[in-house]
């Protein structure tokens, strides 16, 4: 199943209760630009590669909450509710890192120029997000793949070509309501 975050800091998730569901991207709770970012926070935060611990999901809930509420003050209590420092800073950077890059895009360690016909070559993806990208290309002479953070690829005759790299959607999250209950989406 999907992993459900909640939307609304405080308020309970009440069980036996029908919620009907919506495009997170069309309410009109959030902002548009806060669902975006909360979006892109759930997507790379608790599940995306290696970020399968506790800590990651609470520091995505935390960052979720951040985002939706920008102006609103969050922080972390021990168990006599006392305020603490973020145990999860080290997750939520990563996460923040992971979200912010995605909007830059893709950017390719290595020369980007210069290349012998029939030579594989391989460039890096910086910022490590080719995963979430598919390789577009109508040239014939140019044959590549993606390969995790890399593209790899040669030539077969010289030419200039131009290669296209289309964002696979990633904003798919659906915001769920019930009368008295917390608002979660997936």
């Amino acid at each position: 199943g999907s992993t459900v975050y909640c939307a609304e800091p405080k308020k309970i998730v009440k069980e036996d209760v029908n919620y009907t569901g919506i495009p997170f991207n069309t309410n009109t709770q959030f902002s548009k630009e806060s669902t975006k970012m909360a979006s892109k926070l759930a997507y790379y935060g608790y599940q995306y590669k290696d970020h399968t611990s506790a800590n990651y999901y609470i520091a995505t809930q935390m960052l979720v909450w951040q985002a939706l509420y920008p102006k609103t003050l969050f922080y972390y209590t021990d168990m006599n509710k006392k305020v603490i420092d973020n145990p999860f800073i080290k997750e939520e950077s990563e996460i923040r890192n992971l979200a912010s890059n995605a909007v830059k895009g893709i950017v390719f360690e290595g020369n980007l120029d210069n290349y012998t016909i029939n030579k594989i070559y391989t460039l890096k993806d910086k910022y490590n997000l080719l995963k979430d990208f598919d390789l577009i290309y109508k040239d014939e002479g140019f044959k590549g793949e993606l390969k995790e953070d890399r593209l790899v690829f040669h030539f077969d005759k010289p030419g200039e070509y131009k290669i296209k790299l289309k964002s696979k959607p990633v904003d798919t999250s659906i915001m769920f309501f019930a009368p008295g209950s917390q608002t979660v989406f997936t």
